[in-house]
C-alpha cells in the first residue's frame, strides 16, 4: 500500500494494529477476498455470503483514513471486476479520486488474472501452458507450484503476486 502512498512506514504498524483489533467486522486486508464461480453468470462472494451475476465487488479499507486537499477524510477503495482480459485487481487513492472525470476512472488497475488460466484444460500441452506462464508474467504473476497440485482436492493452481496470492480450487 506504500506503492500507492496510502500507508508509509510510520502509519504501518499503526494500520496493523487497527485491523487486528477489529476483528468483529470483515476486513479484506485481514481476511482476504473469495468468491466461487459457480457457473457463468452466477458467483458466490463467499466473505459477504451473497449470491451475484458477475464479478465486480468492492470493499472500503476502512482502517485507513487519508485527509484531502478538501479536508475530508478518504479510505481507500479495493475491486476486483471481471473484464474482457480477466478478473481485474484494482484500488483508489486520493490522487485517483480527486483526477477522475468519471466515476470508472477513479480506478487504479493493479493487476489482472487472465481468464485463460481457467479456462485450460487439465491435459493443456507444454506450448499452451507456456503460453499462460507467459500472459501471467505480463500481469506480474508468478506460478507457486505446477499447474495441477492436488486433484482429489479439487486444487489447480497457486500464484503469487507482488502483492496478492491466488489460490483456485475446483469444487465437485
Amino acid at each position: 500500500m506504500a506503492d500507492y502512498k496510502l500507508v508509509d512506514e510510520k502509519t504501518w504498524p499503526q494500520f496493523c494494529e487497527k485491523i487486528r483489533e477489529n476483528k468483529a467486522s470483515y476486513n479484506v486486508v485481514r481476511d482476504d477476498l473469495s468468491f466461487t464461480v459457480l457457473q457463468r453468470g452466477l458467483i458466490y462472494h463467499d466473505n459477504r455470503h451473497s449470491f451475484h451475476s458477475g464479478v465486480c465487488f468492492r470493499e472500503v479499507i476502512r482502517d485507513i483514513k487519508i485527509e484531502t486537499l478538501a479536508s475530508t477524510p478518504f479510505s481507500p477503495d479495493f475491486y476486483v471486476k471481471q473484464t474482457r482480459d480477466g478478473y481485474e485487481l484494482s484500488i483508489t487513492t486520493p490522487e485517483s479520486y480527486e483526477k477522475a472525470s468519471f466515476p470508472s476512472d477513479k480506478l487504479i488497475r493493479i493487476t489482472t488474472i487472465p481468464h485463460a488460466l481457467f479456462d485450460m484444460p487439465e491435459d493443456a500441452g507444454k506450448r499452451k501452458r507456456a503460453q499462460i506462464t507467459a500472459s501471467l508474467r505480463n500481469y506480474g504473476w508468478e506460478l507457486e507450484t505446477d499447474f495441477v497440485l492436488d486433484l482429489s482436492a479439487g486444487e489447480r493452481f497457486r500464484l503469487r503476486h507482488k502483492y496478492f496470492r491466488v489460490y483456485c480450487k475446483d469444487i465437485y
